[in-house]
Parts: C-alpha cells; sequence; structure tokens
C-alpha cells in the first residue's frame, strides 16, 4: 500500500507516540494504537533476511558526523563498498555460481554516500540501510534503480504523488500523496508503491534534499470505500512498510495527515502499528487543511490542499523527468546517485 514513507530505525515505543500535535494544530484527537510488537533480524555474515529495525543506534543519542570532510566520507563510503562485496562474494559461494573473481560492490558509490548523508554520518547505520534496501529488492523482486518506464502507463501519470516546487519554513523538499486518485483498474497496488519509490528517488538525488530532508502530505480526502477496502490488504500495507523501513537513504521529517474521515482511521491503523517510533513521533493528523499553513507557507501549497500555488501542471512535470531520463540514459554518468559503481 503506497500510505508509507521512509522511516527512521527503532520499531518499539509507547502508542501515543501517534499524535496530531494537538496544542499546535487543534483539538481533533485519534485514537491511540498498539505498538508493533514483532522485530525483525539480519543474517550472520550477509544481508538482512528481512527489513532489519532491530537493535539500530540512531535513536540512541549516538554522535552525528554532520560535517564530514570529503576524504572522511570518502573513505567511509570505501568501508561500505568492502563490507557489501565481501557480502555478495558470501552469497556468490553459497548459491556455487562457480565464479572465482570477487563480485562488483552490488550498490555505486553515489547511493552509498546518499545512504551516508541520509544518516548523518553514522557508518552502521548507512551501512543497516544499504543492506536493507538491497534484501527488500531482491526479495520484492524490483529493479534496484527504477525507472520512469517501470511506472509510466498509469500510475506515474495519475497525480497519485507530486513532487511541489517549493519548500516548507524549514526549507524541506514537499511530497503530495493524494490517496483518491490510485485507481487500481489501471494498475496494482504494488505499481503505485513502485511509482511512489521512484518519486522519492528522483526528488532525493540532489546533495541539498539528502541533507534536509523532505515532508509529506497524505490527503484522505475522495477517497472511495472500494478503494479503502483494497488499501487495507496486509500484504500490500507490510510490502509498503518493509520498502521504506529503514531501507531507503531518505529524511522524512514530517508526515501530514489531511481530510482523514472516520471510516479511514482503520487503515490509519494497520499501517501506524508498523512504523517505527521515531516516524510515528512525527505524523501529524490535522483538523483542517489550513492547519498546513502553519509550516508550509501557503503560496507552496495547491489550492485542493487549501494554498494558492499556481502554475503547478503535474503532466508536464512528468514529460520533463521522462525526457531528461532519456538524455541521461545516453550518457555516462547523467544520475548523480547512480554512477561511479
Amino acid at each position: 500500500m503506497p500510505l508509507l514513507t521512509p522511516t527512521s530505525s527503532s520499531s518499539g515505543g509507547s502508542s501515543d507516540s501517534y499524535s496530531t500535535g494537538q496544542e499546535q494544530y487543534g483539538a481533533h484527537t485519534p485514537p491511540t494504537w498498539a505498538s508493533p510488537s514483532a522485530s525483525h533480524t539480519t543474517s550472520e555474515g550477509g544481508p538482512p533476511l528481512s527489513v532489519s529495525t532491530a537493535d539500530s543506534s540512531f535513536d540512541e543519542g549516538v554522535t552525528l558526523l554532520l560535517n564530514l570532510t570529503e576524504e572522511e566520507a570518502t573513505a567511509l563510503v570505501d568501508r561500505m563498498c568492502v563490507a557489501l562485496q565481501a557480502e555478495e562474494a558470501s552469497l556468490s559461494h553459497a548459491t556455487h555460481t562457480g565464479s572465482t573473481s570477487p563480485p562488483p560492490p552490488p550498490l555505486p558509490r553515489g547511493f552509498l554516500l546518499q545512504c551516508l548523508r541520509s544518516r548523518s554520518g553514522v557508518y552502521d547505520e548507512a551501512l543497516m540501510v544499504a543492506r536493507n534496501f538491497l534484501a527488500f529488492r531482491r526479495v520484492a523482486g524490483w529493479p534496484l534503480r527504477l525507472k520512469a518506464t517501470d511506472v509510466t502507463g498509469g500510475p506515474l501519470e495519475s497525480g497519485a504523488h507530486w513532487i511541489l516546487p517549493g519548500k516548507d519554513k524549514e526549507g524541506r523538499g514537499v511530497f503530495v500523496f493524494n490517496v483518491g486518485k490510485i485507481d487500481v483498474r489501471k494498475a496494482s497496488l504494488e505499481k503505485y508503491q513502485q511509482m511512489g519509490a521512484y518519486l522519492i528517488e528522483r526528488f532525493t538525488r540532489e546533495e541539498e534534499m539528502q541533507r534536509t530532508g523532505l515532508v509529506m502530505i497524505v490527503n484522505l480526502a475522495s477517497v472511495p470505500f472500494g478503494l479503502y477496502r483494497a488499501l487495507v490488504s496486509l500484504a500490500d500495507a507490510k510490502r509498503g512498510v518493509r520498502m521504506w523501513q529503514d531501507a531507503f537513504p531518505c529524511k522524512l521529517k514530517r508526515i501530514y495527515v489531511v481530510g482523514c474521515s472516520l471510516w479511514l482511521l482503520q487503515a490509519m491503523r494497520l499501517v501506524v502499528t508498523m512504523l517505527g517510533k521515531k516516524l510515528r513521533n512525527r505524523v501529524r493528523v490535522l483538523p483542517h487543511l489550513e492547519a498546513l499553513q502553519k509550516d508550509i507557507d501557503q503560496e507552496e501549497i495547491p489550492a485542493c490542499l487549501g494554498g494558492s500555488l499556481e502554475g503547478f501542471e503535474w503532466g508536464e512535470w512528468v514529460a520533463k523527468v521522462v525526457a531528461q531520463e532519456r538524455e541521461e540514459e545516453k550518457k555516462e554518468g547523467g544520475d548523480p546517485v547512480w554512477t561511479d559503481r
């Protein structure tokens, strides 16, 4: 299910960590939900068999290396390459491929550097994200690098996700999820999940976005009941959590939920109980659209979300990005993340 977002580590936490920020946004209060009890473990000496959130240090007050020099960052990326390459060699040996040459690092240096930036220079955290990313994409059968051609023909053009041109008041990117625009007649929910992953990959290619992070607006207005029934699929919900939970290098700083009717709270419950503590603390259910303007200027929000943003046409953005991607494919090094393997 696409109602899922990149999360930080730690799967524990109290049930009241999901909140509306009542003192900031109004008196609307959602139900409290139990925190998740399941944890995921990693295999010794290799990548995790499932998404790993257990024993993560990111929420434990570790020292963040916010000002790494280029030499320090390069050295840490080198270590990550060596670690992942050794794990690939171990896997190749276990599957009896017969190859005597060491396998190449499974992820490019640009992506590993993004992992490092997204975890504020903490090596163990960055390596965990890279391992989990590999594990999920392989188990799910998704390509390591998604392209526009993987999600065109329905999901990408649907407007289920938007990347807004402006920023919030703290300079962070704004990503919108219009749940009601999902059309399962055109594509499966998994395809919409892939589309969301593709857009986040595009959104976080620039170094500034990797460092500052982004916020997400989840728009639950105009969701038909038939779509609601599809959204509560446990398999889709689990896939949606695992594709992000400590498994993609992105800083998600806040999630705003708007237009949430009472009958949609059931679907919200299914998702929120799977999220880690840190992300649950960042979720805000807003009582009205105007509450968005506390953190995002009205001029940066489309009219359907209570703002006055002009000239925003999602179809034009899609056409531009598809054309840009085609040009990048013609030249080496066009993508700043998926290069320098």
